[in-house]
């Protein structure tokens, strides 16, 4: 096991384009109501991923503040979701 003060992987990243707003829902969905037709649309994602979790995480309310203000010229919709999370943070 890695220190917890170094850079290593903890998490897997998956996307579930059937759970678009539902995050919670990314998981086996029942097809048709019969378990035995149960298809699972998770697909684990390449690339490098630094996850963040902000409601315990003092530095990473840092890093999406800065993220807010980074992408605030191209994406304001994003910037303006971040900052009023991290208002209730």
């Amino acid at each position: 096991m890695p220190d917890k003060d170094q850079l290593y992987p903890k998490y897997l990243v998956f996307h579930h384009p059937q759970a678009l707003y539902d995050f919670t829902e990314a998981k086996t969905i029942v097809v048709g109501g019969d378990a035995e037709e149960e298809e699972t649309f998770l697909v684990e994602v390449d690339g490098f991923f630094f996850v963040l979790k902000p409601d315990t995480d003092k530095h990473a309310r840092v890093a999406l503040a800065a993220y807010a203000e980074s992408v605030a010229d191209e994406f304001p919709g994003l910037a303006k979701d971040l900052r009023g999370y991290l208002l209730d943070v």
